[in-house]
């Protein structure tokens, strides 16, 4: 995060967040004076103007008259009407403070003095400024100012139609060449566990393609994604853009699942009057033998 980089001479880039921002530069045009010419120098964005004759070709680059440059180590170069002169600097002796070291930079002729700088500890070991190291094989750590920032590995996409087989103790996967399922664009673990889909209309469900995304599930781009664990039907993520209920007690309101007490009211029936059933007369007489 926030390291820049030129992407080429126009384009200036820097990481944001994990995501690549670039500007690109725009150039004013050029207005040259009489003897002169527009001209684009090696590494440079926009045109400039130089003395259109007594141009230099050295070492293969085009070099215009009145031109300065640092040629090999300590050796400086100018452009002199189609000629090159080349003088070689010397360096003062240069003693260095206590506390400091005398320290060759990379792009700089003479030695310069430099103050020792921190350095840093990373799981138990120590590394000079600027060292760099691998780290677990997946990403490469750099020591600077004291801090350790470590970068993940960017691995190469695997193509259509291969197998992504990822293999311990490795950083990257390893694109295999197999016959995916027939429904698959790109697999992934096995052959038949689709990473994308040959039907540019089918949605991606946990490795399969399907026509439409299942209960529990809403489409986001051409992948099922989950539902709330409110719905069991929806058309987002959020709680507010549910379309049924998991809990059958709830209802939906503008989408939002919200809890409410139903009412039931019980009716009482009457009781129902028992039947009177007619009792037989008894005789009370004895019937004479």
């Amino acid at each position: 995060h926030g390291e820049q980089w030129q992407k080429n001479a126009c384009t200036t880039c820097v990481c944001d967040r994990g995501q690549s921002k670039c500007h690109t530069h725009t150039c004013q045009p050029a207005s040259c004076a009489k003897g002169q010419t527009k001209v684009k120098r090696t590494g440079q964005c926009c045109d400039e103007c130089a003395a259109a004759k007594g141009s230099c070709l050295y070492e293969g680059a085009v070099r215009y008259h009145g031109d300065m440059w640092n040629g090999t180590g300590c050796e400086f170069c100018n452009c002199n009407r189609g000629q090159v002169l080349c003088q070689r600097a010397e360096c003062a002796r240069v003693q260095c403070p206590q506390g400091a070291e005398l320290i060759h930079l990379p792009g700089k002729c003479c030695p310069e003095c430099s103050s020792a700088k921190p350095s840093c500890l990373y799981e138990g070991k120590s590394y000079k400024d600027l060292a760099r190291w691998s780290d677990s094989g997946c990403r490469d750590c750099e020591c600077r100012d004291a801090q350790v920032t470590c970068y993940l590995h960017s691995c190469p996409t695997c193509p259509p139609g291969t197998l992504v087989i990822t293999q311990e103790g490795r950083c990257c996967p390893e694109c295999r060449q197999v016959q995916c399922h027939a429904h698959c664009l790109s697999c992934s673990g096995t052959a038949d566990h689709c990473e994308s889909c040959r039907d540019p209309k089918a949605f991606l469900h946990l490795g399969r393609c399907l026509s439409v995304c299942p209960d529990g599930y809403f489409s986001e781009g051409r992948v099922c994604e989950g539902c709330h664990e409110s719905c069991s039907e929806c058309r987002g993520p959020g709680q507010q853009e549910c379309v049924s209920c998991s809990d059958p007690a709830a209802l939906i309101k503008d989408g939002d699942v919200s809890l409410t007490v139903a009412l039931v009211s019980t009716v009482k029936k009457p009781y129902a009057t028992p039947a009177i059933r007619p009792v037989p007369p008894v005789s009370l007489t004895t019937p004479i033998a």
